[in-house]
């Protein structure tokens, strides 16, 4: 490649890289925006429309070993993935020179 492919292409990456960031920003200025709205005509209708009845107050959360599996952390997973992955790797890269090592032998040997 030459230098003015590379600039060419960093050129273009960056441009990309651009638009991308501008999209994310003007969706987050759109949900901001709708956020606010929907809070603005939910205080509006409160206020228009009182509650007949007192609101009763919210029951208290469930404890945490009966609470649903998605809002428990998932530690576990990750651990297990960045402990069990690289160690099985070890495992067959040393299974492998192992091998490796026999075949030599046996080669040199006359096995």
């Amino acid at each position: 490649m030459t230098a003015a492919a590379l600039k060419a292409l960093a050129a273009a990456s960056a441009t990309v890289l651009g638009a991308v960031a501008r999209d994310a920003r003007d969706q987050a200025r759109h949900l901001a925006e709708r956020r606010r709205e929907r809070k603005r005509r939910t205080g509006t209708a409160e206020a228009a429309d009182p509650p007949a009845a007192p609101a009763v107050a919210p029951a208290p959360p469930p404890p945490v070993a009966t609470r649903p599996r998605e809002q428990r952390p998932r530690r576990r997973r990750f651990r297990r993935r960045w402990v069990v992955v690289p160690v099985l790797l070890v495992v067959l890269v040393l299974l492998a020179v192992a091998v490796g090592v026999v075949v030599l032998a046996g080669a040199l040997l006359g096995w």
